[in-house]
């Protein structure tokens, strides 16, 4: 029951008690009306003397309630489905705290935002052309004040957000295939030194833990499991020989990175001879890993041993250009300077160059979100990270992303993820997975839709409606007229697919977890039309990605 009831209830009985005490009084001994309703307390002196007086009233005040509560008890829901448009006053009820002052902004509805400042993930589904960058990505980033991770593939975001963020939050931007330097610009390098010294610091120095996220590199670096035949076998064997040699140069001096880890391998006019080298100082200080991977490789035949040599020098080839070269050879940041402060990074990388570049952020992906979420999250004193994944689905297949609703919440970790339609996600994903990605984010906002089956899935989510449905049966007579009429209840789709096929551009319809059957339908707060946001357009460091 929302306050507004409560209170209703309470006046109501109070109102009907003082009525009918001062009624009896008053007809009974002739009491002063007024007098009596401004000071009961005469009454209440009296007490004893007129009790009979007081339970009648107790009883007449006690009506009101009784009745009203059965008022709700028994009202029954549609046996078809009770969904219906969220009110502010459903909203308020939804324990989203929806109308916050702060928070990350999701929509406007009668003229104030709706936000949320918890570590739940959104889904923003929204074909191309409809504005979601402009009505949603855009006024989250400005509002949102937590660390933020951003694809940003043409550079919009950086441009028009980073220098409003600037006032509250480190901004930084990774954009590897630019090569360029400028104070804006980080690097990224999985196998730096400083990277190595923390996972080597969190586990009291055991250096098998340093093994086992070298193979996750090799894993992301070399994939074979959809690999078939002698292709499967050389890439496995390619994989093994990175993990070797990368492994031995991280033992040896603490820290590497692709790009000298490839340079070590082929630099060298025998390969195997070099192994060689590596094993007898490997047994010389009791590295058994070193010792079994080495004598696995060199005891391939030569030509076995050749094929997948020139395997790795295809695979790495892409990551040794000179300008993708100097992006790996150094590394500006960790997953700590997200926690102790607020830091925003923006990660740009043309369309063209995605699929050459999938793998590197891939590491990247896996390498936060890894340590995210293996380390304690203090609400009172780390900073809440969010992924911000604007066109999610030209990442490809990113499992660790995907899995932020069901794990991060706890570590203070969350997602918002933006992408086109339900194919796009099940053609990557499969479609149970999207399922339980669907079920596990907390919001949806879902956009105009221009595919039937995306369309339909909204509809479904948001459940039925019953309603009155009248019919009329005529006589079959041929002489006389007549018939009947009848109205019965029919469940129906609040929201039909076409009605999203049909949503106007700037209306959005907001769904919360648990509270599907309160669909909010609501506008998108396009920046630009924003009073609050419209003069905040810039970039940081006065580093604009488009000059």
């Amino acid at each position: 029951m929302t306050t507004t009831k409560l209170l209703i209830v309470l006046f109501g009985s109070v109102f009907t008690f003082v009525f009918t005490v001062n009624t009896l009084l008053y007809v009974q001994n002739g009491y002063n009306y007024k007098v009596l309703l401004l000071g009961l307390w005469y009454s209440l002196d009296n007490f004893s003397a007129y009790s009979r007086e007081y339970l009648i009233a107790v009883g007449a005040a006690a009506v009101f309630p009784i009745i009203f509560a059965l008022s709700v008890l028994l009202k029954r829901k549609g046996i078809y489905g009770d969904a219906k448009f969220a009110s502010m006053t459903d909203i308020k009820d939804f324990g989203f705290d929806m109308l916050a002052d702060q928070g990350l902004i999701l929509g406007k509805k009668s003229g104030k935002y709706l936000r949320n400042d918890d570590n739940q993930s959104i889904l923003i589904v929204a074909p191309q052309g409809t504005g979601k960058s402009a009505g949603s990505i855009i006024p989250m980033l400005y509002s949102y004040t937590g660390s933020a991770i951003i694809t940003d593939f043409k550079g919009e975001l950086w441009n028009t957000t980073s220098k409003q963020r600037a006032h509250f939050s480190t901004c930084k931007l990774y954009a590897p295939t630019l090569g360029q330097e400028h104070e804006a610009l980080v690097e990224f390098n999985p196998l730096d030194k400083t990277i190595i010294d923390q996972i080597l610091s969190a586990h009291h120095n055991d250096f098998d833990r340093v093994i086992d996220y070298v193979a996750k590199i090799g894993s992301v670096l070399f994939p074979a499991q959809h690999l078939q035949g002698t292709e499967k076998h050389f890439t496995i064997k390619a994989r093994t020989l990175f993990e070797f040699f990368s492994a031995y140069t991280l033992r040896l001096s603490g820290g590497t990175s692709i790009p000298d880890v490839y340079d070590e391998i082929l630099r060298s006019p025998d390969i195997k001879e070099k192994i060689a080298e590596v094993i007898d100082l490997a047994e010389s200080t009791n590295d058994s890993y070193t010792v079994t991977r080495g004598n696995s490789l060199i005891a391939s035949a030569d030509e076995e041993f050749g094929s997948f040599a020139s395997t790795l020098s295809a695979k790495l080839d892409a990551f040794c250009t000179p300008i993708i070269r100097k992006s790996l050879k150094k590394n500006g940041f960790n997953y700590t300077d997200f926690r102790k402060s607020s830091y925003s990074l923006y990660i740009y990388i043309p369309t063209a160059e995605i699929e050459k570049m999938q793998p590197i952020l891939t590491l990247l992906f896996d390498y936060l979100v890894g340590e995210f979420l293996s380390h304690d999250y203090q609400k009172e004193t780390d900073q809440q990270v969010t992924f911000f994944l604007d066109e999610f689905a030209r990442l490809g297949k990113q499992p660790n992303l995907v899995s932020l609703p069901t794990l991060g919440r706890s570590y203070g970790t969350r997602a918002v993820y933006a992408f086109q339609n339900k194919g796009q996600m099940t053609s990557l994903y499969g479609a149970e997975a999207f399922a339980e990605m669907l079920s596990s984010s907390d919001i949806k906002i879902i956009y105009q839709q221009n595919e039937h089956n995306t369309a339909e899935q909204f509809s479904s989510l948001i459940g039925k409606t019953t309603r009155k449905r009248k019919s009329k049966s005529r006589s079959s007579s041929l002489v006389k007229e007549g018939g009947s009429n009848s109205e019965n209840d029919e469940g129906v789709p609040l929201m039909l697919a076409q009605d999203f096929l049909n949503l106007k551009l700037g209306d959005v319809i907001i769904v919360a977890k648990g509270h599907a059957e309160r669909p909010i339908r609501a506008k998108s707060a396009y920046w630009e039309k924003e009073k609050t946001m419209k003069h905040l357009s810039g970039y940081a460091h006065n580093f604009n990605i488009a000059a």
